[in-house]
């Protein structure tokens, strides 16, 4: 989604996430609303944030869902199942989640 202002992206994941993601939300409160997209060029390059508060659109034929788990899980969750998806993180009350090719556990 569009934000004005925008956040800087180019981050490494490993690299002090937690702070980049608190300083873009400082900047721009509304940060918090969407995913945060963190992607690479190839297999052998580190993971950077390449954008902030996306929408999720995984394609159709790919939508996998569980009742009464809320749009941001479900969207993660079908996202997941996307070619070229690695994973997706879902933080939310005060718990991780982490989904992959369609499953998810959560993280302790």
């Amino acid at each position: 989604m569009l934000r004005d202002p925008n956040p800087a992206t180019g981050t490494r994941w490993a690299d002090r996430f937690m702070d980049a993601y608190f300083t873009a939300l400082e900047l721009n409160p509304a940060v918090h609303d969407g995913a945060v997209g963190i992607g690479r060029i190839d297999f052998t390059a580190p993971y950077t944030v390449e954008a902030w508060s996306l929408r999720l659109f995984p394609s159709p034929g790919e939508i996998n869902t569980e009742a009464n788990r809320g749009s941001a899980f479900n969207s993660c969750l079908a996202m997941s199942s996307v070619a070229g998806v690695d994973r997706l993180y879902l933080v939310t009350a005060g718990q991780l989640m982490c989904f992959e090719r369609g499953t998810w556990w959560s993280i302790d």
